[in-house]
Order: C-alpha cells, then sequence, then structure tokens
C-alpha cells in the first residue's frame, strides 16, 4: 500500500508517512491506539481551527461537545492538552471558547478530569489575563461552573481534594 504524504497544515498533525514508520515498530493493538489518538487529535485541532469561521462555529462547537461525550478517559489528556495550547491561538472565537470546553470537559468526566483540575484552574487564570473582554468573561464563567462543580463532586462523591479546593479558591480570589 502506498502512502502519499500529505501537506503539513499545522506542526502539530503527522504526515501519513510519518504515521507509517511509526506504526511500523509497534505491535497491533498499540498500533490501533496510536491511530486512534492520531486521528482523535487531528479531528480535535480540526474543529479548533473551525471556530474562527463564522460559517462553521456551530458545527465546531458540536463536534467538539461529541468528541468530549465520547471521549475515553485515554483521550482525556490529549483533549486536553489541545486546549491548552489553544491559548496562544491568534483567534479570538478559539480563545473564547476553550474555557467553555474545559468546564464541560470537567463536568462530563470528573472523575478522569479531577487530576487535571489544577492545571485546567491555572490555565484558565492564564487566560483572565488576556486584554480582550470577550476573553475574560468566559474565564470568569468557567471558573464559576468548576466551582459548583467541584462542590457538587465533594459533596455527592467525597472525591475532592485539598489541593483542587485550594486551586479553585486561589483562582476566585
Amino acid at each position: 500500500m502506498i502512502l502519499h504524504q500529505q501537506q503539513k497544515s499545522n506542526s502539530n498533525e503527522f504526515t501519513s508517512t510519518q504515521i507509517f514508520k511509526i506504526c511500523k515498530n509497534l505491535k497491533p493493538t498499540f498500533k490501533i491506539t496510536f491511530l486512534f489518538m492520531v486521528e482523535l487529535k487531528q479531528r480535535i485541532l480540526t474543529s479548533l481551527s473551525k471556530l474562527s469561521n463564522r460559517d462553521t462555529h456551530q458545527i465546531a462547537i458540536e463536534d467538539l461537545e461529541k468528541i468530549i461525550q465520547n471521549l475515553s478517559p485515554d483521550g482525556v489528556s490529549m483533549l486536553l492538552n489541545c486546549l491548552y495550547e489553544s491559548i496562544n491561538d491568534p483567534k479570538l472565537a478559539v480563545k473564547r471558547e476553550s474555557p467553555c470546553l474545559l468546564t464541560i470537559i470537567y463536568a462530563s468526566h470528573s472523575y478522569s478530569t479531577a487530576t487535571h483540575l489544577t492545571k485546567i484552574i491555572a490555565d484558565i487564570v492564564k487566560r483572565l489575563k488576556d486584554s480582550h473582554s470577550g476573553v475574560r468573561e468566559p474565564c470568569r464563567d468557567a471558573i464559576g461552573a468548576l466551582s459548583s462543580q467541584y462542590l457538587k463532586d465533594e459533596e455527592e462523591n467525597g472525591r475532592g481534594s485539598w489541593v483542587g479546593g485550594f486551586a479553585v479558591c486561589e483562582a476566585i480570589v
């Protein structure tokens, strides 16, 4: 099978040749997981880039929400990392939607994301320093929603931690 090398549209994307070389030395079960993660990351990055276009914005939001709902615990950290990297994206729509998506991830996968809570909050706090008010407002709402979800999880399951509680309190102040 001949794989054609694709143009790199994003520095985080792999070309077909690179994927083939990596997979050639992997065991079959690792190949499936690796290919799934590569495809997942490309879907996430594609959806994030569609956020900036007014015509595809709503479709991108729906795609990202669908990805979040169907996400396995292994894919949580990949999605979080893609959203953390979006802080450097020059597009306002991406910066504005990322805190909301972080909140949706935590609400949908609170057990898998509990260990990431401090980093999620730190990322949102960094975004609060953005000069554009259109970015700061969703950050404020996200901190409120995360606080509410954290307290709800603590009350229902006793799964909270002092570190997570401290991070939420620090972000509020």
